[in-house]
């Protein structure tokens, strides 16, 4: 978790409240678990979307000083869309991904494995689509 302590500590020159910092680091931790059952395709959109952030950032840090307030203005929705993209992928992939352990596992699925996982692996998973993977996670 420490991990997730520093990310919500990046870009920050005041202090912030230790309950607002906490809070922040386990919401990066929670998400990132959310994200370690997804399903593959889905993961790989996730990826292609916070790695677009990433660039964006770095192309907002490396533009000069007076372009920086026009770009911030440009980019700051950009970057919302973006963030709010990758919360949906995520949770879209989270229930996709349930479903198809829910398919693979049939009467046997536990939501405590699924979670916290196990130490041996059944085999490949079958193939299931999108919309049943997704009846089956909401059922």
């Amino acid at each position: 978790m420490t991990f997730f302590v520093v990310i919500a500590n990046k870009g920050s020159d005041t202090p912030t409240p230790f309950w607002k910092f906490f809070a922040l680091s386990f919401a990066f931790y929670v998400w990132f678990i959310v994200s370690t059952r997804m399903n593959n395709s889905l993961w790989s959109v996730l990826l292609l979307l916070l790695a677009t952030l990433y660039l964006l950032k770095l192309y907002k840090d490396q533009s000069e000083e007076k372009e920086k307030e026009a770009l911030q203005t440009k980019l700051e929705p950009v970057e919302q869309g973006i963030v709010w993209s990758a919360l949906a992928v995520t949770i879209l992939g989270f229930f996709l991904y349930m479903g198809e352990k829910k398919v693979e596992y049939g009467s046997s699925f536990r939501y405590q494995d699924f979670f916290f996982g196990k130490v041996g692996c059944k085999g490949s998973s079958p193939t299931v689509s999108w919309l049943t993977a997704l009846k089956k996670s909401l059922s």
